[in-house]
């Protein structure tokens, strides 16, 4: 994988996390997080025909894909999932919000 794709991947899943982190009205949103978290890795590499595209907050397909599908989906496709390995270690809200 590419460093440009692996930024990209970082830059994408750290979205995620804080997204997630802020939806949902439960005490605990650690365990959603990071299930969405998990949920959209599996789709990037390939669990999902749109490689997780649905599972972006719709800030971050305008800033950081042009609101262009075909052009994220094309980043995911031109990096090598079968050496990309990921652990959850924590999730932390970071919502200054809250």
């Amino acid at each position: 994988m590419t460093s440009r794709c692996r930024a990209v991947a970082a830059l994408v899943l750290l979205g995620i996390l804080v997204t997630g982190c802020a939806w949902g009205e439960e005490p605990d949103r650690t365990r959603e997080a990071s299930r969405l978290a998990e949920q959209y890795l599996a789709a990037v590499a390939g669990g999902s025909e749109d490689r997780g595209w649905s599972l972006l907050h719709p800030d971050a397909r305008r800033d950081m894909f042009g609101g262009n599908m075909e052009r994220y989906v094309n980043l995911a496709l031109a990096s090598d999932w079968s050496t990309f390995a990921w652990t959850i270690e924590s999730v932390v809200a970071d919502d200054p919000r809250l």
